[in-house]
């Protein structure tokens, strides 16, 4: 049963997770009831990369990898899962640009 929970849980949280590209730049919400939303502002990402596992490529969907400054600590943010991760991926590397 735990383990039955536990993968219902972890696909609730990714199909309930929406990422939204605004002009001043990224908010992610992540969970069922949206349990945890994030802004990550254009100006303090430094660098984007994208990458699709092989359980991605298999739903068609790819990581988004952002390097952020938070207060001069840098830290890796991970948008995994997003749907048509390529352009997504070109839409911020136009903005950073």
């Amino acid at each position: 049963l735990g383990t039955t929970s536990f993968i219902f849980y972890s696909g609730l949280y990714y199909t309930h997770t929406k990422t939204t590209l605004e002009d001043q730049g990224l908010v992610v919400q992540k969970g069922w009831i949206p349990q945890k939303q994030d802004s990550i502002f254009w100006i303090h990402v430094k660098d984007v990369n994208a990458q699709a596992s092989a359980m991605e490529s298999l739903f068609g969907c790819g990581t988004i990898i952002l390097k952020v400054t938070i207060r001069s600590h840098e830290e890796t943010v991970l948008l995994p899962f997003i749907p048509n991760h390529q352009a997504v991926f070109e839409v911020i590397r136009k903005k950073l640009g």
